[in-house]
């Protein structure tokens, strides 16, 4: 298994640090593409995490699972870039997966309804394994 790791600087500063946020990439045998995330998904990160999500799929991978075990806040800037990398990879037949989401980013989830729109697992691995499809209102 190959991994590449990026690190996205945001384009905005909202506070005393500069936000970040890091996504850890690798393949696996099968071809799909694990992107774990770390950092808060939020409007500061959201340029920089769709350029580097966009970059990723463009590699053309047989799956995509986003791995949201390290990210403890998502707003609507976060939830603008995962929509718009779920019609992006729909359109291009590839299955996207979210897994380990923590509370907070679950919570915002399914206050939005998005919840129905990702194939959502507690595990890299359930992804990974899992058949289920929720299907998508993308289409």
């Amino acid at each position: 298994m190959s991994t590449n790791e990026t690190k996205a600087n945001a384009v905005h500063n909202t506070g005393g640090a500069d936000p970040q946020i890091r996504i850890n990439a690798s393949h696996t045998g099968a071809g799909a593409l694990v992107a774990s995330v770390t950092g808060d998904l939020d409007q500061a990160t959201s340029q920089q995490l769709s350029q580097q999500l966009n970059h990723l799929l463009d590699e053309r991978p047989a799956m995509v699972v986003l791995s949201l075990e390290d990210v403890p806040f998502l707003d609507s800037g976060g939830l603008d870039v995962l929509v718009n990398v779920q019609r992006r990879a729909h359109a291009e037949q590839v299955p996207v997966r979210i897994c380990a989401p923590r509370r907070g980013p679950t919570k915002i989830l399914q206050l939005t309804g998005l919840d129905v729109a990702f194939d959502i697992y507690p595990t890299v691995g359930d992804a990974l394994a899992g058949t289920a499809n929720a299907g998508s209102p993308f289409a």
